[in-house]
């Protein structure tokens, strides 16, 4: 059984997966809040239910059954706990944590200790805070104060931000992946690329890093993928794959290996 919340990942997506669900013939229940909706959609103790939509829906939907189910682990994915084992595959590997009040008050330390004019600022928390974005040397002020205005912004001045070297990133490719296996992916930002060897090279970039760090944040979770200027690959994010955009991705392969694999 799937409990998906309404109204997080838009109608398009929301038709998807109801129609995967419908075609591999799992049950589906849609959830306003925390309401489920449907009085018999409780599982039993030996269904395991699989819950999709914001993180705070999982993270408290995951505290009220009893049963088993691939859940999501919040701490896992903030910045300070994943990113030395991915460090030498992460874009942002060059950082430093400070609280919102320390860029708004020594803001211009920071560029001045990173050498460049625009950095790139983004939660600590795996919560959607705020959503990751630049600053620049000389409007720094301003640029804070529109993206604390940003609807959705819940910054707090001890909130920790993570600040690194602003860099130009061509393509975005979110990777759906099971441990260290890329399950499908999906383009879903900037310049659409194709050819041949993309899912072989996705795959072979995003199978190695996950091997190398042996640290997942949850049994599923999701790698945003950047492709550089320069043609390089470089990691942006991890986030959880019950949580996160599928995008274009193959929602039939997606379902069936949750249901084969847990």
């Amino acid at each position: 059984m799937w409990y998906v919340q309404k109204d997080v990942f838009g109608e398009e997506e929301e038709t998807r997966l109801k129609e995967t669900l419908d075609k591999l013939n799992i049950g589906r229940c849609d959830c306003d809040g925390l309401r489920i909706e449907g009085a018999n959609s409780k599982p039993g103790r030996n269904r395991r239910p699989v819950f999709r939509g914001a993180l705070e829906f999982v993270t408290s939907m995951s505290s009220v059954f009893d049963a088993g189910h691939p859940g999501v682990t919040p701490p896992r994915y903030r910045c300070s706990i994943y990113y030395d084992p991915w460090l030498p595959a992460m874009l942002n590997h060059d950082y430093f944590l400070v609280p919102w009040s320390s860029l708004e008050k020594h803001g211009n330390d920071y560029f001045e200790t990173m050498a460049c004019d625009k950095l790139f600022i983004r939660p600590n928390s795996g919560y959607k805070i705020f959503t990751g974005n630049y600053i620049t040397k000389k409007w720094l002020s301003k640029d804070l104060e529109v993206i604390k205005g940003l609807p959705g912004n819940n910054a707090e001045e001890d909130t920790l931000v993570l600040v690194a070297p602003y860099q130009e990133i061509k393509s975005e490719f979110r990777c759906m992946m099971h441990r260290s296996k890329m399950v499908s992916y999906s383009y879903y930002s900037g310049e659409e690329m194709f050819g041949e060897n993309l899912e072989g090279r996705l795959t072979r970039y995003v199978e190695s890093a996950a091997y190398n760090a042996n640290y997942f944040p949850d049994t599923y979770y999701t790698i945003d993928v950047a492709v550089l200027s320069n043609g390089e690959l470089s990691i942006i994010e991890l986030n959880s794959l019950f949580s996160a955009g599928w995008y274009d991705a193959d929602y039939e392969k997606i379902v069936r290996h949750i249901r084969e694999n847990f």
